[in-house]
């Protein structure tokens, strides 16, 4: 498996939520990491916590480890946003909610930004909240196109979203949205709890997704390499078979990581070098 490491493995800050972004920042140095994916939170990077000082000095740090922003997700699952809120306050709540964040992808030199569609309620029509939902996306992606950063819009799992969990769900709303700053992305954990495949989703998408989170699972869960029973091997393969040309960035996000991070992630970058190497 032919594949350059130190241009093509991105690592997530969230499992260091309970360490501070310094000490992420830190290892991913001593692992030889040069791309991180940034999770958007407290207290790593809440935006309204983030002034111009604190985002220069974000900045510093992440150039002074030899490291560059492969991309940013906001949280938007356990914080109050929803693009597809019924509720015109909240959604316009949202709306706001990303465009600061994609200002702070820009500010950051990240290419991509992880969104998704937001949930419907379930006593609803859910192509009434679809149709929220992609209103939302548009002015978003037409946001996007002029700061420069594409928005990977991520399928959820059915406990998330009840709008957007399988590959041609997510191929449907890229092409109603019909922006060059709106792409479909893949997560591998969300694809195996569903049964679909890497194929699947090049195939609905027509061609390569612009971002993969890359996982073990059982098949849920976002665990480490060998921690689960994911065909994580396969999955990379056939990815790389396929033509795709980002990073596939380590989400490994399980709270049984939340003490010590470090151990996950050196074990999966080493069992993913030795795939390299063989």
């Amino acid at each position: 498996m032919l594949m350059d490491f130190s241009e093509r493995v991105s690592v997530m800050s969230y499992p260091y939520c309970h360490y501070t972004f310094e000490y992420f920042l830190d290892a991913m140095e001593r692992f030889g990491v040069h791309k991180i994916e940034i999770w958007g939170g407290s207290p790593h990077l809440y935006y309204e916590d983030m002034g111009p000082r604190e985002l220069g000095q974000m900045k510093e740090d992440i150039v002074s480890h030899g490291c560059s922003v492969s991309a940013y997700t906001p949280e938007q699952v356990l914080y109050p946003y929803n693009l597809a809120a019924k509720e015109s306050s909240i959604r316009m709540r949202s709306i706001e909610y990303f465009k600061k964040n994609i200002r702070i992808a820009a500010e950051l030199g990240a290419p991509v930004l992880v969104i998704s569609a937001g949930w419907g309620y379930l006593n609803e029509s859910k192509e009434e909240a679809l149709d929220r939902s992609r209103g939302a996306l548009r002015e978003l992606a037409a946001y996007a196109r002029d700061s420069g950063v594409i928005l990977a819009l991520e399928p959820l799992t059915k406990i998330s979203s009840n709008l957007i969990n399988y590959a041609n769900e997510l191929a449907r709303m890229v092409s109603e949205v019909s922006s060059p700053a709106l792409a479909g992305m893949l997560d591998v954990g969300q694809m195996g709890i569903l049964g679909e495949t890497v194929e699947d989703y090049f195939k609905a998408l027509g061609g390569a997704p612009v971002h993969i989170h890359i996982m073990d699972g059982s098949p849920a869960g976002h665990l480490a390499f060998g921690d689960g029973i994911l065909p994580v091997y396969s999955y990379l393969r056939d990815a790389l078979l396929l033509g795709y040309k980002g990073c596939f960035t380590l989400e490994m996000n399980d709270r049984q990581y939340y003490l010590e991070p470090n151990k996950a992630i050196d074990r999966s970058l080493d069992i993913l070098k030795s795939w390299i190497a063989g």
